[in-house]
């Protein structure tokens, strides 16, 4: 099964977690997303109108989006292996497209 709107935070809230050099962080989370690691990187999924994208930050405050829903096989590789490189992953998705 799917994503549900439960899973999602309703209000703006703080998301901790340990980055891949073991060091404690905290994200701020906005209404209408929800988050968890991968290998250490948060992933956090945004409610939006009607698109679908991803967006990867990199350590070096760059940050790449891509249309649709798939990541390449190098940014996939560089969170697999922790390299530190990627400092996180935002996808958003149409809010009609989760189950309820």
């Amino acid at each position: 099964k799917g994503l549900r709107p439960e899973e999602f935070v309703t209000e703006m809230m703080n998301f901790e977690y340990y980055n891949t050099d073991g060091q404690a962080r905290i994200l701020s989370l906005t209404r209408g997303s929800l988050a968890f690691t991968w290998c250490q990187v948060p992933v956090i999924y945004e409610l939006n109108g009607n698109s679908t994208w991803i967006q990867i930050e990199f350590e070096d405050g760059a940050v790449t989006e891509v249309a649709g829903t798939r990541m390449d096989t190098r940014i996939s590789r560089e969170i697999m292996g922790r390299t530190g490189r990627v400092r996180s992953v935002r996808i958003g998705i149409p809010a009609d497209s989760i189950s309820g």
